[in-house]
């Protein structure tokens, strides 16, 4: 595991080899915690340039049905 703070921001990065089936499910582990723990301290989980499309599984849940509308 790979992870630094700077200005607030924890960026994590889990060494995984995303073309091993264990190594996908692993990542969607990490995501979901992250998610959860994020928004349990009222963070969100972004990436460093913006949410993105790879996040967009989890928009409903960081901003709710309100602003997805």
């Amino acid at each position: 595991m790979y992870a630094h703070a700077s200005e607030g921001c924890l960026h994590v990065r889990p060494v995984l080899n995303l073309k091993l089936e264990k190594d996908v499910k692993a990542h969607a582990r990490h995501r979901r915690r992250n998610l959860c723990d994020g928004a349990r301290i009222q963070g969100v989980a972004f990436g460093e340039h913006g949410d993105g499309i790879v996040r967009s599984e989890f928009h409903q849940a960081m901003f709710g049905p309100r602003i997805i509308r």
